[in-house]
């Protein structure tokens, strides 16, 4: 990732430095520091309220517009001023009256350590939705239906939507689906005794343990991120670059 911080300045050890200090023209307001190709949710809750750019890192990236290799040829035009800025919601969640924590991605019940089921019971707006017994559940904004949700065999939904999805974790029936509802609904979760006491992740870094009757709220975030992408950016082109779909078999011979 890559986070705003002081203007005119770069807070990295590459040749990058020297990009921003040789960029003329019209200035931007969102100079980047590099971090990581995944924010975790300290930087999450600290970069709320601040533009980020995504530097390539890892692994597939969707939010990471721009590989190491293009760093001066792509940074320095967004650094003029050229870039497309785009918001995405976060949700955040709450164990009974507990702090808030928040995620970009996704917010995760899961079995903790043992490979076990779970059980729980799902209520938007107040009003019963089901009892689970599964591996957990998975609660992703759009940014995160690309991330664990899909590999939950969750829908890829557009970013600009306004909408939460609720993905289950190998549930123990033949008709559980994933379920997608309004950002602004109300998300409850209760835990119901079992003899394996779930945890609560966060972005898949901050671990919460619960116990049985824990009450968890999970809701959209007021703030949102801000993400500054080239010129260039295209949501689809990514989609199809890093899933392969642009990929054809060869012709039959």
């Amino acid at each position: 990732w890559a986070t705003s911080q002081s203007p005119n300045q770069l807070k990295t050890n590459r040749p990058i430095d020297r990009l921003t200090q040789q960029a003329s023209g019209r200035q931007t307001d969102e100079p980047v520091d590099e971090q990581a190709d995944q924010p975790t949710n300290q930087q999450t809750n600290q970069q709320a309220n601040k533009p980020v750019i995504g530097i390539h890192r890892g692994n597939l990236g969707f939010l990471t517009d721009i590989d190491p290799q293009e760093l001066e040829t792509t940074l320095k035009p967004m650094l003029q001023g050229r870039y497309v800025k785009e918001s995405r919601f976060l949700i955040e969640g709450q164990i009974n009256e507990n702090s808030w924590d928040n995620a970009l991605n996704d917010i995760v019940l899961f079995a903790g350590e043992a490979a076990q089921l779970i059980t729980f019971e799902v209520f938007i707006n107040d009003q019963f939705v089901y009892r689970q017994r599964s591996d957990g559940l998975i609660i992703a904004t759009p940014t995160g239906s690309t991330a664990y949700a899909l590999s939950a065999g969750g829908p890829i939904v557009a970013p600009d939507l306004n909408v939460i999805l609720l993905v289950p974790k190998y549930p123990h029936n033949l008709n559980s689906r994933p379920l997608i509802v309004d950002a602004q609904a109300k998300i409850t979760l209760h835990v119901l005794a079992d003899h394996v006491l779930p945890r609560l992740s966060f972005d898949g870094h901050n671990t919460r343990e619960l116990k049985i009757g824990d009450t968890v709220s999970l809701r959209q975030q007021a703030e949102p991120l801000t993400l500054l992408h080239p010129n260039h950016y295209d949501y689809y082109q990514a989609l199809r670059q890093k899933l392969g779909w642009a990929n054809q078999l060869p012709p039959v011979q």
